[in-house]
């Protein structure tokens, strides 16, 4: 969309163009545009953006702590991606995530943790799980969770933190990851 174009157009009519635009790209259109910018720090924008988006009351987002819209937003969708995760809801993890950023990684280790192994796919496919840090996090969660498909499934895409996973597993009383983990050494993990 051409910003010139954008910004002569009435107040109102912004207003409503950029409630339907991912948070990134609202964020942007503000920083190039001075006759945007007040429309990022405006309250109604951000509190009807999440009524829309993450299907909230504007009570929900009134109380969010936070006395900063921007913030307030992405806390909520932030809290919103991580309980889809957890829940195993991949369309709302997708639909979630293509509103703006978050960190895909805690969203990652919560999908782990509640034994999701759709949701830690699809993250892994969209970037979670980059560096070899973050997969052991998800698989120490997993083995926390108690889930062994997607400690194998995370032990095989590259995770090494066995001697991690196999202390959380054991904490949790999983006998079978247990035995899994026991069985591979660390040489061995995510070769397969």
């Amino acid at each position: 969309m051409d910003i010139n174009y954008l910004e002569s157009l009435p107040p109102e009519i912004i207003f409503d163009i950029l409630l339907r635009l991912p948070v990134r790209d609202i964020l942007r259109f503000c920083q190039i545009s001075k006759r945007l910018r007040p429309f990022c720090n405006e309250y109604d924008l951000w509190a009807t953006k999440a009524i829309r988006d993450l299907n909230i009351t504007r009570n929900t987002f009134d109380n969010n702590i936070n006395d900063n819209p921007i913030t307030k937003y992405m806390n909520l969708l932030n809290y919103n991606i991580y309980s889809a995760a957890g829940e195993g809801n991949l369309a709302k993890v997708s639909y979630l995530l293509s509103l703006g950023p978050t960190n895909i990684n805690s969203v990652l280790c919560n999908a782990a943790f509640a034994g999701r192994l759709d949701v830690v796919k699809f993250l892994l496919q969209h970037g979670a799980g980059a560096d070899v840090d973050d997969l052991n996090d998800a698989l120490i969660a997993a083995s926390e969770g108690r889930d062994l498909d997607t400690v194998r499934y995370l032990v095989n895409h590259g995770a090494t933190d066995i001697d991690e996973a196999l202390r959380a597993a054991s904490y949790s009383g999983t006998n079978e990851i247990i035995d899994y983990l026991s069985s591979i050494s660390v040489g061995e993990a995510g070769l397969e």
